[in-house]
């Protein structure tokens, strides 16, 4: 399936992210939207929640093995999928969907401050099923 993002019209987005109202986003017109206001931004309808769009998204790698994050922000919930294969960092992936500068970015679990990146605490951390927020 292909498809274009609403906001930025950027084509079949690798990351693309699906709505309760079912419209599809890429990760940062999604998380930049929804940082604002929980509202879709198309149909208007509120949003608590954004999931990543596999039926629409471009094909991974057969190698591709996700962790998912699950992050919180002003009342929506977002599963934010991790490259495990790549060792992607955490830091990195939600410092560019969000777009704030990584030196920037606090990630909280259960009122606590989380690691700071490249540490071996926060990979014990962010395991799967951790609900952490962004600050």
């Amino acid at each position: 399936v292909i498809m274009s993002c609403p906001i930025c019209f950027a084509a079949s987005p690798v990351r693309a992210f699906v709505l309760p109202c079912t419209h599809t986003f890429c990760d940062r017109c999604a998380a930049r939207f929804l940082w604002e206001k929980p509202a879709c931004a198309v149909c208007r309808a509120p949003v608590i929640s954004a999931s990543p769009a596999w039926a629409v998204r471009n094909e991974p790698p057969e190698s591709y093995a996700a962790s998912i994050l699950v992050v919180k922000h002003k009342g929506v919930t977002f599963e934010v999928d991790l490259d495990t294969n790549a060792h992607e960092c955490a830091y990195e992936r939600l410092s560019a969907m969000f777009q704030i500068p990584i030196d920037r970015l606090k990630l909280i679990q259960k009122g606590k401050l989380l690691p700071a990146r490249g540490t071996p605490d926060l990979e014990d951390a962010l395991r799967p099923g951790v609900t952490i927020q962004l600050m």
